[in-house]
């Protein structure tokens, strides 16, 4: 058995987190049909996109495991939902044992979409 590569890990550690399983989109996310039948965006949301280049090797205090870097922007539109969405998220790749470090959170608010916004960089062990 091969080793998840690391955008796999990431979105199989987030969609644990009930409220963001089926949700959680690379790069951009995408409008999904309504019971209408009118394609809308649907929250809560997790977007991921990797950042920093490919994989890099550090040798500061001798050899470490190679990471990636990707950013997730967890979306709703309830600032109270985002922010706990999003410590279960991290909580979520914690578990999963392949998290290195995470830098963040960066909170925005999209006032097109009317939806907040909350932002971590998570480097994870290829």
């Amino acid at each position: 058995m091969s080793r998840e590569k690391p955008e796999e890990h990431l979105v199989s550690r987030i969609e644990t987190v009930t409220e963001l399983s089926g949700r959680c989109y690379p790069n951009i996310q995408t409008a999904e049909a309504t019971n209408g039948g009118d394609p809308a965006l649907r929250f809560p949301a997790c977007v991921y996109a990797a950042v920093g280049g490919t994989a890099v090797t550090t040798f500061g205090a001798g050899p470490r495991e190679r990471t990636h870097s990707i950013r997730i922007d967890i979306r709703d539109a309830s600032f109270t939902t985002v922010t706990t969405l999003a410590r279960k998220a991290l909580a979520a790749l914690r578990a999963g044992g392949r998290l290195r470090d995470a830098s963040g959170p960066i909170d925005q608010y999209d006032a097109d979409l009317a939806v907040h916004r909350r932002l971590w960089t998570v480097q994870i062990v290829v």
